[in-house]
């Protein structure tokens, strides 16, 4: 097959079963956290990983949009609440590619249906 309905039941399985097995052909070229975090971090088409550092989130960030590339996803609307980290991202694949960071606030985005307060970090 080589066309599945959207909207199906069975939808949110599908894509990360696509996304996994993107990760999973891929794994041995990348950084073994962005293969975990396709594996444990996405639920149907958002990801939600966490980070303690902002050099990780950076760098895990970039390696999700080039293994999910190599599966023919194309990775885009990222948000953080750190603006070192939203600064390393290509401004089109932002969520709020018009954001000044140096002036603006981070905005109120959704996560999972849920507001999220990037500037402050809470829901």
């Amino acid at each position: 097959m080589e066309i599945h309905i959207f909207g199906a039941t069975s939808s949110p399985c599908v894509a990360n079963s696509a996304l996994r097995r993107a990760a999973r052909d891929n794994a041995e070229r990348f950084n073994p956290q962005a293969v975990a975090t396709v594996n444990r971090n996405f639920y149907v088409d958002d990801a939600l990983p966490s980070f303690n550092e902002e050099n990780a989130a950076s760098t895990v960030a970039s390696d999700l949009v080039e293994i999910l590339d190599h599966g023919g996803f194309n990775l885009m609307k990222f948000m953080t609440n750190s603006k070192k980290v939203l600064a390393t991202i290509p401004t089109e694949k932002s969520a709020t590619p018009d954001l000044n960071l140096d002036v603006d606030e981070l905005p109120v985005e959704r996560a999972l249906g849920v507001r999220w307060f990037a500037e402050t970090d809470e829901l």
